[in-house]
């Protein structure tokens, strides 16, 4: 099918501006995530506590921090545990690959996402009962295969949302 550039509201071209919009909010939003938990150790490190703790603080709402389960920067506990930095570095490596990898504008089977999720939940499982002591590469390793598989539902879910929205762009 021929996409008609100069036509005012074709589908094909505004449902391309959607998917390349979802992909770019994702994109952005996955690495707003990721860099701070970076930049927590590195503003302890030069002695900014203040800046430091407020990242500290924001994540404290979403992860444990534990220290012995935390990766270690500049003599500093990054702001999240190891697996949930695997997971904001994976989102942020699969959306960065995303348009690499995805061509089309559907979901995956939901079978990847089960089979990515899989290992993070039999590490996290086995230890929480007791059965074994996780270490910290073992829970990046398995946060990360579930943070890169993420991307590839949200994206394309994102950009459902957004060709049921009336459209707010206009081709020329």
């Amino acid at each position: 099918m021929r996409l008609r550039w100069g036509r005012k509201n074709n589908p094909h071209l505004i449902s391309l501006f959607n998917m390349r919009l979802a992909h770019i909010i994702f994109l952005l939003s996955a690495l707003l995530l990721f860099i701070p938990t970076l930049t927590a150790p590195y503003l302890a490190h030069l002695g900014h506590e203040n800046l430091s703790e407020l990242n500290y603080r924001l994540y404290a709402t979403a992860c444990h921090q534990r220290p012995e389960r935390s990766f270690h920067v500049y003599g500093h506990k990054m702001a999240v545990c190891a697996r949930c930095f695997g997971v904001y570095l994976g989102m942020a490596l699969g959306a960065l690959l995303y348009p690499l990898v995805w061509r089309r504008g559907d979901m995956p089977s939901r079978w990847i996402i089960l089979a990515a999720l899989t290992p993070l939940a039999l590490d996290g499982g086995t230890q929480l009962l007791g059965l074994r002591e996780s270490t910290n590469w073992l829970r990046a390793a398995t946060g990360l295969l579930f943070g890169a598989a993420v991307p590839y539902y949200l994206i394309p879910a994102f950009e459902a949302v957004l060709r049921e929205l009336k459209p707010f762009y206009t081709p020329p």
